[in-house]
């Protein structure tokens, strides 16, 4: 799917001409989401949760993004492709018929997950503010930055509204939208999922282990649970997985609701 995408952008010269663009959006997108989520943990710990970390435990925190690196490379392959090979516009029915497929998948590793689905049912109620406090944050930063920003609102809201589901929301708006807003999508998203590890210790210890779970968004679930269990505690693990499930879930749904607004 990701090579599909790279595909499309690199045989659309338009596209090329517009990579500063592209990037420059993507860079002010990364900073409003996660300025956005830090505030809003932070205000929601102080006040709400009161959440503390433990002593960081002797768990590796070095964590395998081989997947992640797969589906730049992806991306990277078919736009090398796109610029050299020449597409007749039949990318759209098979871009299509991929991301339908991804939606079956996305549903099945759900569905399947036990421990994931135990966690939703097994936390106290005021767990629903991790959530909560992932999407109005993200979603807040959005808006407060969205005059700088040279791009619809709703794709802005839409792009950050992937919570760092980058393959699934990259190739959703890449679909509903154009490919250009499905590659801003694609680097913010992977760019939160790459601050969120890197800047782990420096979010528990200045901010607090809410505002590194809640930075996660949708990652939760797994590549950022190790850090999260390492610098906040192996308590954290069940609020982790809880608040990665409900956002993971979102995730299609508002991309969605977001790119399809007139």
């Amino acid at each position: 799917m990701m090579l599909l995408i790279g595909l499309e952008m690199g045989s659309g010269r338009d596209m090329l001409g517009a990579l500063g663009c592209i990037f420059q959006d993507a860079l002010l997108l990364v900073v409003a989401v996660m300025s956005g989520t830090i505030t809003m943990a932070w205000a929601v710990n102080k006040y709400v949760m009161k959440l503390s970390a433990e002593p960081a435990s002797t768990t590796s925190k070095n964590r395998s993004h081989l997947f992640s690196f797969a589906i730049l490379g992806a991306f990277l392959a078919g736009f090398l492709c796109g610029l050299f090979i020449k597409t007749d516009g039949g990318l759209d029915h098979l871009s299509m018929s991929a991301l339908y497929l991804l939606m079956a998948l996305v549903g099945f590793s759900l569905g399947s997950d036990r421990s994931a689905l135990r966690a939703l049912g097994s936390q106290n109620r005021k767990l629903i503010w991790l959530p909560v406090t992932t999407i109005a944050g993200s979603l807040g930063g959005v808006l407060l930055f969205s005059f700088f920003v040279d791009m619809r609102l709703a794709d802005q809201l839409a792009i950050g509204s992937g919570f760092g589901y980058y393959s699934l929301s990259s190739v959703i708006l890449g679909e509903l939208r154009t490919a250009q807003i499905g590659v801003v999508a694609l680097i913010v998203n992977v760019t939160r999922e790459l601050l969120t590890v890197v800047f782990a210790p420096l979010l528990v210890r200045k901010f607090s282990p809410l505002a590194l779970i809640c930075c996660g968004g949708a990652t939760t679930m797994d590549v950022t649970l190790p850090v999260i269990i390492s610098n906040c505690g192996s308590r954290f693990m069940a609020m982790a997985l809880f608040q990665g499930v409900v956002v993971d879930f979102s995730v299609p749904f508002l991309v969605t609701f977001f790119a399809e607004l007139i």
